[in-house]
């Protein structure tokens, strides 16, 4: 029994992964700062099987058009450290907690004992990962309009940032150049001078939203 605590909350507090990009396309979050909760899309017609990592399901879900198809998704087990697919996880949901991009935290577990620990310490529910895409659709609406009011809050303080330690014009440019807001706020960095990791998410938001 002990080791079975150790193991779910090294997996949880402790666990150091490696992630091929640095930031989410979707939101621009750090990658590794909300592993816990991050997940990867599968994308086979269009790259081969290529798997591109989210700070959440929301994201995920999002970049997949809203697909309901369960075999293109892999949660992060917080046990082992490891993308697994969504059918093989259990989720707790509405834990203590915090997790990205969601009204309620969502982290995955590969089996239901370690999810029961875990929700039996932080709150929260369970639900099955076979079951977790029709959960996300319901709140999916709900969940993208609060994202945006809380964008839209953090896009005043990047624009009071930007005016005070970043190359303006540069960063317009950048914007409209980049693909998705990950690339941006990788390239943002060089265009910026003493700002911190939140700093400069909020100068990403300002510029991404309004291009």
């Amino acid at each position: 029994m002990k080791k079975l605590v150790f193991m779910v909350f090294a997996a949880i507090f402790g666990f150091s992964f490696a992630f091929g990009a640095e930031f989410c396309e979707i939101c621009g979050m750090n990658l590794e700062h909300h592993k816990k909760s991050s997940h990867e899309l599968i994308d086979g017609e269009a790259n081969h099987g290529d798997e591109s990592h989210t700070c959440s399901l929301h994201c995920a879900f999002e970049k997949s058009g809203k697909s309901m198809d369960i075999s293109k998704y892999k949660g992060f087990d917080n046990v082992s450290g490891e993308f697994r697919s969504i059918t093989d996880l259990f989720y707790v949901i509405g834990s203590s907690k915090k997790s990205a991009m969601t009204s309620e935290s969502e982290f995955a577990f590969s089996t239901r004992a370690e999810a029961e620990k875990f929700a039996k310490e932080n709150g929260g529910r369970i639900i099955e990962g076979k079951e977790i895409l029709e959960y996300e659709s319901k709140k999916f609406d709900a969940d993208s309009k609060m994202i945006k009011q809380n964008r839209a809050k953090m896009a005043l303080t990047g624009k009071k940032i930007a005016e005070e330690y970043c190359e303006v014009e540069a960063l317009e440019k950048l914007a409209k150049d980049s693909s998705n807001v990950a690339i941006f706020k990788t390239k943002a960095k060089g265009h910026c001078k003493n700002i911190d990791g939140k700093g400069l998410h909020a100068v990403s938001i300002y510029f991404w939203d309004k291009r």
